[in-house]
C-alpha cells in the first residue's frame, strides 16, 4: 500500500526535525502502520541519521519492527516510494551533507546561550544627584530596563563617564542585538583597576564566552569556559561547567 501524502509530509518532517507538537503525536500514532515504519527506516537509512538520533527510544522501537535481511525491501516494496525516496535524498541528504562539511553548529550554540545565559539586570537609579549626566544615565538605564537595545547601545554610548560597567552594559545590548563580533571587541577592552571589586571582571568573562558562542567561535568559547570553570570563586563557574560538558559530549 502506497503512502498517503500525511504519511510522506510527517517523515519529511521528522527527518528535518521540524515537527510541531501536534504533528509529533500523529507521527506516533503513525508506527503502529507497518508500511510507515518500513518507510521511515529506509529513509533513514538513505540520510544516514538514524543512527545519531536523539530519540533512542523510537530508534529501539524501529529496530524491533525491522524486517529480517533475507526479506529485506524487494523491488516491487520499493517501486512505490522511489519517487520520494530520490526527493528525500537530494533534499535532506544535502542538507546534511552542507551542515557536516562547512562545520556550522550555530544551532547547538544558540540553544546553549538561550539554556544558560541572562541579560546583565539593569540598575535601580536612584534620585537626588540631579546632574545633567544623572539624567543622562538614568535615561539610558531605563531603554535598557526596557529591552530596546539598539536605543540603549546609543544612549550609553554618548554618557561622557565610559566606565568599565557602562561598557559591560554596551556589550550586553550588542549581544541581545546577536552583534557578537562588535560585543567581543568591547569586552576585550574593558578593563581597570576596580573591575574586580564591582563584579565586572566576571561578568566580562561569561559574556565573552557568550559571544564567542554566539559568534560560533566553539574552540574560543571553550578556552573561554575553561578559564572560568577552573577560578575556585568565580560565580559563574557552575554554568560555565555546565556548558563545557554539553559542548565536549
Amino acid at each position: 500500500m502506497a503512502l498517503s501524502e500525511l504519511q510522506i509530509d510527517l517523515i519529511g518532517k521528522y527527518i528535518s526535525n521540524s515537527l510541531s507538537e501536534s504533528e509529533d503525536k500523529e507521527f506516533r500514532a503513525q508506527l503502529n502502520d507497518q508500511t510507515f515504519r518500513d518507510e521511515l527506516w529506509l529513509q533513514g537509512q538513505m540520510v544516514d541519521i538514524l543512527s545519531d538520533a536523539k530519540d533512542q527510544e523510537l530508534k529501539e522501537y524501529l529496530r524491533q519492527y525491522r524486517k529480517d535481511e533475507d526479506t529485506k525491501k524487494s523491488s516491487f516494496f520499493l517501486e512505490p516510494y522511489i519517487k520520494y525516496a530520490a526527493v528525500f535524498v537530494l533534499l535532506i541528504g544535502g542538507f546534511f551533507l552542507f551542515k557536516q562539511f562547512s562545520g556550522d553548529t550555530s544551532i547547538d550554540s544558540l540553544a546553549l546561550i538561550e539554556k544558560y545565559d541572562s541579560r546583565y539586570p539593569a540598575e535601580l537609579v536612584q534620585r537626588g544627584v540631579g546632574s545633567e549626566m544623572s539624567q543622562e544615565y538614568k535615561i539610558a538605564m531605563s531603554i535598557y530596563a526596557n529591552q530596546r537595545y539598539a536605543d540603549a547601545y546609543a544612549a550609553f554610548d554618548v554618557l561622557k563617564d565610559q566606565s568599565p560597567k557602562i561598557q559591560l552594559f554596551k556589550a550586553n545590548s550588542l549581544i541581545e542585538q546577536k552583534k557578537y563580533e562588535e560585543a567581543i571587541d568591547l569586552l576585550k577592552s574593558i578593563e581597570g583597576d576596580d573591575i574586580e571589586v564591582t563584579g565586572v571582571s566576571e561578568n566580562r568573562d561569561w559574556y565573552l564566552a557568550m559571544s564567542y558562542l554566539g559568534n560560533n567561535n566553539i574552540k574560543k568559547a571553550i578556552a573561554q569556559l575553561e578559564q572560568i570553570s577552573k577560578s575556585e570563586s568565580h560565580v559563574f563557574k557552575g554554568k560555565a561547567k555546565k556548558i563545557l560538558t554539553e559542548l565536549k559530549g
